[in-house]
């Protein structure tokens, strides 16, 4: 049975950890108590055949949900990683460009290009370890692109700037919803401190002791 279970367990690779960290190990109770009941010899392969299929079969429904999840609510990483691509390939370029006029206009552009994307890249993997500065970092990147809008008017540079745009609107979004719930998972603790050193009036005491 040791060796089934070991087997079982690597199998559970096959569903997302978090569904992992929720339900292995009830996962495994159950395969135990089917191979149990299942009498041995023929009827044990018959019960893992039945496992595999279950097994095979939860695992595509839960990779498809987090994949769905992912996509409704992450879409905005990758986007940003195209956006920072292409700024960073403006602003190589740029310096090759012999441009004229104000040398101050142009060199501050060409940095703003060259660190927009170094920004984005920073705070996709800043967010690892702090997700809500993480995907600020990426919004202040994101402004370059989303200036697109404002500067250029042929309709490429038109999309670039409404693509950046949203992708700016998702990492804000994102960071919210971060800080939300910190304030949300903080409340319960600070509700439980506030009762715990609450106290009322010295007269208020003496008169409910009074009236003990």
């Amino acid at each position: 049975m040791k060796m089934q279970e070991r087997l079982y367990r690597v199998l559970l690779l096959a569903h997302p950890r978090q569904h992992r960290r929720e339900y292995g190990d009830a996962m495994v109770q159950l395969m135990r108590d089917r191979v149990r009941d299942g009498g041995g010899g023929v009827r044990t392969l018959l019960v893992w055949g039945s496992l595999l299929a279950d097994l095979v079969r939860s695992a595509t429904v839960e990779r498809v949900t987090v994949l769905r999840v992912g996509f409704r609510t992450g879409w905005w990483r990758p986007a940003a990683v195209a956006v920072a691509a292409v700024l960073a390939y403006a602003g190589v370029s740029a310096f090759f460009d012999p441009a004229t006029g104000p040398w101050y206009k142009y060199t501050f552009g060409r940095l703003a290009l060259l660190s927009a994307p170094v920004a984005i890249l920073a705070g996709l993997m800043l967010r690892a370890l702090h997700r809500r500065y993480g995907s600020a970092l990426v919004a202040v990147g994101l402004l370059p692109g989303a200036f697109a809008i404002v500067l250029f008017w042929w309709p490429p540079f038109l999309l670039f700037g409404l693509f950046s745009i949203a992708a700016m609107v998702g990492a804000i979004n994102d960071a919210e919803n971060e800080r939300r719930a910190a304030v949300a998972a903080s409340e319960p603790a600070g509700s439980a401190l506030l009762a715990a050193t609450s106290w009322s009036p010295p007269s208020d005491r003496g008169s409910a002791e009074g009236s003990a």
